[in-house]
Parts: structure tokens; sequence; C-alpha cells
């Protein structure tokens, strides 16, 4: 089971690096090195490519900007820099992360042709830089991810992985209720042509919730589990738990210091990380790791706990040198 690296967009929010979502575009590059290399250095064995701030902002190709293609282009050069060309996976955003209203499309059709024509600019920037791994990080909606899958297969990835935001119960919709996250995976896996993969995994959740819903599902349901960093109790947030860098600009300061005390006394335990290491170990999960909040000491401590539920004893210790951190890799990623 390997290490995915932390977050990179909420990282450069809690270092004050960009205060906006569209400060992304054009913050420095060097502080995207630098945040992917920290979390190289302290354990992480699979890069995430800082592209999904620099996906879409709507659902026609012309919304895909020059700008946007290049700070792509530039970030999967930094990530294959830094773990190198076979171990990184490329993140996009879906449309509903991107400010589109789900009231305004209906139908699966609208959903799939949306999709494609969403992601078709990005997906082909990232396979042309070597990309052939897709990651759909916090993707709300079922019927969405049959378009991407689609849009996976034209671009020829060898692989997508389609991380759902868990609704509180139950699992995402296709127009009839979806029983099983089982399900979910043979319906996508219908839609994937020319040798695609396509593998479920689950992040922007709670711990808690994520652990219940690997616990219930057959072996290797889910490929990649990578829970949110902060716990926040569910009565301020409503349904989910979540850690919001992103909102961090529509805060005013009194409530930005009442949000970093309500962060500081909920971040996640070792208890909570090891039952989440030993669910994903025992149901075959590829690849865990931290969402939003995390920081590379984090994933430091994630990495530890793995090795002492394998070991008994800690063989990785805090901060590691790059070499030390990449034995891990097993060539799962296909090479680019």
């Amino acid at each position: 089971m390997d290490i995915l690296a932390g977050p990179t967009g909420s990282r450069l929010f809690d270092l004050q690096k960009i205060t906006t979502d569209e400060a992304f575009l054009t913050g420095r590059l060097s502080d995207i090195e630098d945040i992917q290399r920290e979390y190289l250095e302290h354990g992480a064995e699979i890069g995430v490519t800082a592209t999904y701030g620099a996906s879409p902002r709507g659902p026609h190709p012309s919304l895909y900007t020059p700008e946007m293609e290049s700070r792509n282009e530039q970030a999967v050069a930094i990530a294959k820099r830094v773990f190198g060309e076979r171990n990184v996976v490329g993140s996009v955003a879906s449309l509903l992360r991107n400010g589109i209203d789900r009231m305004v499309w209906e139908g699966l059709h609208d959903w799939e042709k949306l999709s494609i024509i969403q992601h078709e600019g990005q997906l082909s920037t990232l396979r042309e830089n070597g990309i052939s791994t897709l990651l759909v990080e916090a993707l709300p909606d079922f019927p969405e991810g049959i378009g991407l899958v689609q849009a996976a297969s034209k671009q020829r990835m060898k692989k997508i992985v389609l991380s759902f935001e868990p609704p509180s119960k139950g699992v995402p919709e296709n127009g009839r209720r979806m029983q099983t996250y089982e399900e979910v995976l043979s319906e996508l896996q219908s839609h994937a042509e020319g040798g695609t993969e396509v593998v479920l995994g689950l992040n922007c959740a709670s711990v808690e919730r994520l652990v219940q819903l690997v616990a219930a599902s057959k072996e290797k349901t889910f490929a990649f589990v990578y829970p949110n960093q902060c716990l926040i109790p569910e009565d301020r947030t409503g349904e989910r738990f979540l850690y919001l860098a992103h909102l961090h600009e529509r805060r005013d300061a009194a409530e930005q210091v009442e949000f970093a005390k309500l962060r500081s006394l909920h971040e996640l335990e070792d208890k909570h990380i090891d039952a989440l290491l030993r669910v994903c170990l025992d149901k075959g999960v590829e690849t865990v790791g931290l969402c939003c909040g995390a920081s590379p000491l984090h994933i430091a401590n994630m990495k530890e706990r793995l090795q002492i539920l394998r070991n008994g004893t800690p063989s990785y210790s805090g901060r590691a040198s790059a070499e030390h951190s990449v034995p891990g890799r097993r060539g799962r990623l296909v090479r680019q």
C-alpha cells in the first residue's frame, strides 16, 4: 500500500501563499515545487499534479484558457521532476467543483456530453505531457463520472481514478438509487474503451465515514482512500465533516480565528489513522493518504503508523531523505 502526497492547493492557503482560488493560477511555481518536495521528503510515494485548480471553470472548451494550459504543463513538469516519471497522477476537478449549478443540467445524457467537453482540453494537455493515470478528486455526483470515463478513454489514459466525496448516506445516484459502490464501479467500467482501467476512490470526507464505507465494501472495491485531515464536528458543518481551506477568502478575521481554534481541537489522532490503515490493508486498497488540511508532517505520521502496523516498530521516522522515501514504489502506476 503506497502513500499519496498531500494536497497542494489547501497547503498554499495554509501557508498564506495564496488567498483566493484565482491566485492559484498566478502564484509562484517555486512554492508548488517546495510543497511537493516536502511531501516526498516526508514519505509520500505517489505525487499528484497541482492541476486541480487549473481545471476549466465552465462547460465550454473556450473556458480552458491558454493560461490554464500553461499552468497545467508547468505543474506536470514539477510533479515529474519531484516524484519521477512513473509515480505521478494527474488531478482534475469536476464540473460541480467549478461553480456549475447542478440544477441547470438535467439527465444523464447532458452530464456525459458536458463532462467530455469540460475535460477534453485539460485531459489532452495532461496526456500530451506524459500523464497516463488520472485522478478525479472530490467527485460529488455519479453521472458526471460516465463522461469523465469516456473522456479519459478518448485520450487513451491507462487508468482513471474516480474519487468520490461520499454523501452522508447511501452512494451517488444515477437516475435510480445505486445500492452499492460495487454497482457504481461496474456501471462506470462498462463505459471505458481502449483498455482504460477504471477504479474508485474516496476523499474529501471524515475518516470515520471513509472507514465505514471501506469496511462495508468488498475487497478491492476502492483503490485510493484519503480523508480530510481535520475532523470538524458534524453539528458545525451540516451533514459532512469538512476542512474547507478554500473558504479562507470568504471569512472575516473573527471567523478565521474561530475556525483555526476549531480545527486545532479536531486534528486526526493516531487512533483514527490506525483505523483507516487497518481497514484499507484488509480490503486491498492500493493507495492511502490525507486530503484537505494535511501537511508534510501529517503524511510523515501516516507513513510511520503504516510501518508500525506492518512491522510492529517504525522503520520510518520523521523527515526522510528523497532516497529513503521511495523504496515502497512497486510500479503500480504504469510508466507514462
